[in-house]
């Protein structure tokens, strides 16, 4: 695995890159987790297809409708009494925080992290759902010998 950092025009290139050096088929996701301050009133904006409910261990259990936790396609400030850990599907690619821009077009999944109490919160974007391992349509990737994955994301003020 490796990974690169580029500053090019004003924004940060973040790149994750993994490639099978085995004999053997490997299962991949790959994901990014930035962490921003959490301002009181800064909203985050993106577009998904719908999210997938957590359960009380934080595995995804179920899936609801995309503006469940509020309309982050108009752009809305992320609720930590009801809004913890959720993922995404259905992901645009984009998201922003505020003047932050989260771009990451080979993510399917974006997870919002924001836990009650925290001055922080993370918009990360990810290749697969949480325990994608044995779900249909999680996004996992299976790479066969010498196949690599790579996951680039774009932060940009």
């Amino acid at each position: 695995a490796t990974q690169s950092f580029v500053l090019e025009d004003g924004a940060l290139h973040v790149t994750l890159e993994v490639a099978n050096q085995s004999e053997r088929a490997m299962p991949c996701t790959l994901g990014q987790h930035p962490y921003f301050v959490r301002e009181p009133d800064a909203r985050v904006t993106f577009a998904a297809e719908g999210v997938w409910l957590s359960d009380a261990r934080m595995i995804p259990s179920e899936t609801a409708l995309a503006d469940t936790f509020g309309d982050f396609a108009r752009g809305a400030v992320p609720d930590p009494m009801t809004l913890t850990d959720n993922c995404w599907f259905g992901w645009q690619g984009e998201a922003r925080l505020g003047t932050v821009s989260v771009t990451s077009p080979e993510a399917g999944f974006l997870h919002l992290y924001a836990p009650p109490g925290e001055d922080f919160l993370c918009l990360e974007p990810t290749t697969a759902m949480p325990d994608a391992f044995g779900r249909v349509s999680s996004g996992m990737t299976v790479l066969e010998p010498g196949e690599t994955q790579a996951l680039t994301m774009v932060l940009q003020a």
